[in-house]
């Protein structure tokens, strides 16, 4: 099975069935002593007993019940961090966490439940917990949880009951749920019409995040006249905001518009630049027209395109170290 991220058309967020961040579910006091380690503490790696040591103060802490304590044993249960691993006793903790209410360790329990990791396999327990997760207003949770609702692969597909979640967690400013729900009017799919407006509205507000399909299809729109009025300047700002990210199919229509006198300036030096990039990305659009155009450039311009396209990877190298 695969854990989210889970929304079909990005990345996004991990979820924290395995993150480290993630908190585990509770036990008895008897249960939740730190179990005994087979190997010695000298045959341990520093970084080892740090997680050993962290792993029994958690279980000292869910001794009083703590929904944050039993969330952080489950996860080592889950992780083998500090314990061997053992998926049943991470569900355990994870169970005791959710009844009291800690969304995380509802969220955990619910895909334990979707896989059959520890529990046995039951999607009326998975849609459970994974719903009273998303009840609690936590934004992971909610895009959680209508991804899967989306994606069918371990709940019952449910559209309706999915897009009511990705807009609560939208309205909260998620990027991904904004992206999702402009995707999909977009498009028309996943049980909502085709609806330009709609699909204007959320990829705007994921645009704006920064994201660079967003900005792309917003560029499309535009250049497009796809539920507003034709601009080609506003198309190619759209355009640049994705290219500028890495983004192929931007750097594509951003060249396209540049290589030819489409109502915006032409500019070949420019145009030459973003189709190499969009080119060596593998991108078949940019590529089918890359050699012909790269024909009409003179030594001059030719030189200084390929330049520019040095000195936009340098940027992107800097860029992605400073990460």
């Amino acid at each position: 099975m695969r854990h989210p991220s889970l929304a079909p058309f990005v990345v996004t967020p991990a979820l924290c069935l395995l993150l480290a961040a993630c908190k585990p579910n509770a036990t008895t006091a008897n249960e939740q002593a730190a179990p005994n380690v087979s190997a010695s503490s000298s045959e341990k790696t520093p970084a080892e007993k740090a997680e050993q040591k962290e792993f029994a103060n958690w279980s000292e802490k869910a001794k009083q019940n703590d929904p944050e304590a039993f969330l952080q044993v489950g996860r080592g249960y889950l992780q083998g961090r500090g314990v061997a691993n053992d998926n049943a006793k991470a569900a355990e903790y994870f169970r005791k966490a959710a009844e009291l209410g800690n969304w995380k360790a509802q969220n955990n329990l619910g895909l334990l439940y979707a896989d059959g990791r520890g529990v046995d396999k039951s999607i009326d327990e998975a849609t459970k917990w994974l719903r009273k997760a998303a009840e609690s207003g936590a934004v992971d949770a909610q895009v959680n949880f209508a991804s899967m609702l989306t994606d069918g692969h371990e709940l019952h597909q449910d559209f309706e009951e999915a897009t009511q979640w990705f807009e609560k967690a939208a309205e909260q400013n998620s990027l991904e749920a904004q992206r999702q729900l402009g995707r999909f009017y977009y498009f028309g799919d996943h049980g909502l019409p085709l609806d330009y407006e709609l699909a204007s509205k959320w990829l705007t507000k994921a645009a704006e995040q920064g994201d660079p399909w967003s900005q792309n299809t917003l560029g499309a729109m535009n250049e497009h006249a796809q539920g507003m009025k034709k601009d080609l300047k506003q198309a190619a700002d759209w355009y640049r905001k994705a290219a500028e990210q890495g983004d192929a199919k931007g750097q594509s229509n951003l060249g396209r518009l540049l290589a030819h006198n489409y109502g915006l300036p032409e500019d070949k030096v420019e145009a030459y630049k973003w189709l190499a990039l969009s080119s060596e990305q593998g991108e078949v659009t940019a590529q089918n027209s890359f050699v012909e155009f790269k024909r009409s450039l003179n030594s001059i311009e030719l030189a200084e395109a390929q330049r520019r396209v040095e000195e936009f990877k340098q940027r992107r190298s800097i860029q992605a170290v400073n990460e």
